[in-house]
C-alpha cells in the first residue's frame, strides 16, 4: 500500500527570543492606542459645536457597518473553539491571525463609530454662510 505525502506538512513554531514576542505585543498595543485615539477628535468636535457639519452620514453609517463586521470576525476567531477548528481545517499551515488587542480595537472602534453615527441624528447640521463683500 502506497501512501501519498503530497498534502503532508508539519507546523513548527520557533521562538528564539521572548524579546521578539514582547516587542510584537507592544507594537500591537501601540497600534491599538494610535488608531483608537484617531476616532475621538471628531466625536469631541461634534459635541463641542453641537453640529455635525462636514460629516457625511453615509460615511458614518458605512463605518459602523464595517467595524461591526470586523468585530464579529475578531471576536469569533479569537474566542470560538468551533471557528478555530474550521479555520485550522481551511488553513492548516497557519496560526490564528487575531490577537487580543485586535479584539479590543474592533470593539472600541465599533463603539466610537456608533457614537459618531448617533451624533448625526442628535445634532443639527448648521450651515455656514459667507457674506458677500
Amino acid at each position: 500500500m502506497i501512501h501519498s505525502t503530497k498534502d503532508a506538512f508539519v507546523r513548527i513554531a520557533i521562538r528564539k527570543s521572548s524579546l521578539i514576542d514582547t516587542l510584537s505585543i507592544i507594537i500591537g498595543w501601540i497600534y491599538f492606542v494610535v488608531w483608537s485615539v484617531s476616532f475621538w477628535p471628531q466625536i469631541w468636535k461634534n459635541y463641542k459645536r453641537k453640529s455635525v457639519v462636514g460629516l457625511n452620514l453615509d460615511f458614518a453609517g458605512w463605518n459602523v457597518t464595517g467595524f461591526v463586521s470586523y468585530s464579529i470576525f475578531n471576536v469569533c476567531l479569537f474566542y470560538s473553539t468551533d471557528i478555530h477548528t474550521l479555520y485550522e481545517e481551511k488553513f492548516p499551515q497557519s496560526k490564528i491571525p487575531v490577537e487580543f488587542n485586535d479584539v479590543v480595537y474592533a470593539l472600541q472602534a465599533t463603539f466610537a463609530t456608533t457614537l459618531t453615527f448617533v451624533q448625526c441624528f442628535i445634532y443639527e447640521v448648521k450651515i455656514l454662510t459667507v457674506k458677500a463683500i
